[in-house]
């Protein structure tokens, strides 16, 4: 739900809240500082706080303002649900394990995710470096970061906005209507969009209506349907009517709109992948300035941006592209005739995942702590590279330089040829001590957002990836 200033969306999702059973109202208002880390409210006080913000239209005044008081018990009350809603899973766990039932009782505990687990993924989806947990005695939620333990109540404003809308999320129950107004409240772009994505994919049981200035915001979500509205009509001090166009995301909106809500110059990435693919999440995490938009192939990719590029003066948008180094000479050409699309050098995005350089920062502490060589593992790695590489058909394999080292022939085959086919991936992660693929490519992701230098490190890695960069700094 989009509009300008004025036209009614705070109006419209109060009216929503009000008229609906079964719904989350996070205002646009919302309190979003903490008294403690605790849950303290009793079941009764809990009862009562939700039935006054399940039908908030029995006060009026909700509608444009919250009482300290009120906001306070909002809080807590979300804080509370949380709390039962980790409690009733662990006491589920205990009582089949105390009764005997040990393999069901384990089979609830692996397949069953923690709530708070459930957050610190969210989190870490959305580039968050923060792991939620509750203290020794149970009654007050804590936040680690960097090894640092701290009550949530300390979290900054972003992120206790992040941890309020996260917590409802995995504590409501089934076929909840989620209003909520202005996510970007206190968050950056490149934190919401990430956060949002991981709150519907977790919860495909409930609707979820999003209010915002950010018109960028529904480009992350092409199947999802926006309402543009226009104008609210009132009638005795409360609205009665809304004039509003309702569109989907992909479909372009007026400039008499843009020109309301856009203050700047934004900046797209069109690039080749899925919408939930790790490569969509590290492209998120190395240009955190920029909204990444998936397509499924090289020539959505160049259309998006030449399109783009052709109404450039009435978008306000600057539209850049990146294509994978896997396509045909013909494609390639294709590519380079729209400027601003650029070529990765490496066959695909998921071989930087896989970089010798890239390996070494990411084993290293994991290589520390157990006492291991860093280095014979990353020798151990190539050696396994080169040797699945070996035994590819003949078609598939590239040349080895003369006098190479493993290492060297190792990074050669990880930059050319399609790794995710073979088992490279796999021998790789476990050469660095990890489970598997996904654990070290997550591992990858964690360590790109604790440290803005490997992300720089990574850029470097591939000229495509350089170009694309400075192209983004420039516009």
């Amino acid at each position: 739900m989009v509009g300008a200033n004025g036209t009614g969306k705070s109006s419209l999702m109060f009216h929503l809240a009000s008229s609906s059973a079964g719904t989350y109202w996070a205002a646009g208002h919302r309190q979003m500082w903490l008294e403690s880390g605790a849950s303290d409210m009793n079941r009764q006080e809990y009862d009562r706080i939700r039935q006054q913000y399940d039908r908030p239209g029995r006060q009026p005044a909700l509608r444009w303002s919250e009482p300290n008081i009120v906001g306070s018990q909002r809080t807590k009350s979300t804080l509370h649900a949380l709390h039962n809603a980790q409690r009733a899973r662990d006491r589920r766990v205990v009582k089949l394990l105390d009764s005997g039932s040990q393999k069901e009782g384990l089979d609830v505990q692996r397949e069953s995710q923690d709530p708070l687990d459930r957050i610190t993924q969210f989190f870490k989806t959305a580039n968050l470096p923060i792991t939620l947990s509750l203290d020794d005695a149970g009654g007050r939620f804590v936040a680690t970061r960097d090894g640092v333990t701290y009550p949530i109540n300390e979290l900054s404003d972003g992120e206790r906005s992040a941890l309020l809308l996260a917590a409802a999320v995995v504590s409501e129950p089934e076929g909840t209507l989620f209003l909520i107004d202005e996510p970007e409240r206190h968050l950056h772009r490149s934190i919401i969009c990430p956060l949002l994505e991981a709150m519907f994919t977790a919860r495909q049981d409930c609707r979820f209506v999003i209010a915002t200035h950010e018109l960028l915001l529904p480009l992350s979500f092409p199947e999802s349907d926006v309402l543009i509205l226009r104008r609210c009509i009132f009638q005795n001090s409360q609205p009665a009517q809304w004039e509003a166009d309702r569109t989907s995301a992909s479909a372009p909106l007026s400039d008499e709109l843009k020109a309301n809500l856009w203050g700047g110059r934004r900046r797209i990435v069109f690039v080749e992948g899925g919408q939930n693919s790790l490569d969509i999440r590290l492209y998120r995490l190395l240009f955190t300035d920029a909204t990444i938009y998936p397509k499924n192939a090289h020539p959505e990719v160049v259309a998006a941006v030449k399109a783009i590029a052709e109404a450039e003066e009435f978008t306000w948008v600057k539209a850049v592209g990146l294509v994978d180094g896997d396509r045909t000479p013909d494609a390639d050409k294709d590519a380079r005739r729209v400027e601003s699309v650029h070529s990765l050098d490496s066959y695909a995005i998921e071989s930087l995942y896989y970089h010798p350089r890239v390996q070494r920062e990411v084993a290293g502490p994991r290589c520390k702590q157990r006492q291991v060589d860093i280095e014979e593992r990353i020798e151990a790695a190539a050696r396994a590279t080169v040797q699945i590489h070996n035994s590819l058909d003949t078609e598939k394999q590239i040349s080895r330089p003369p006098d190479s080292s493993d290492q060297q022939f190792a990074e050669a085959i990880i930059t050319r040829i399609a790794i995710k086919k073979t088992d490279i991936p796999k021998k790789i992660a476990q050469a660095l001590m990890f489970r598997n693929r996904r654990e070290y490519e997550n591992a990858v992701l964690d360590r790109v957002g604790e440290l803005a230098t490997l992300s720089q490190e990574i850029i470097s890695l591939d000229r495509g990836l350089a170009r694309l960069a400075a192209n983004l700094q420039g516009g």
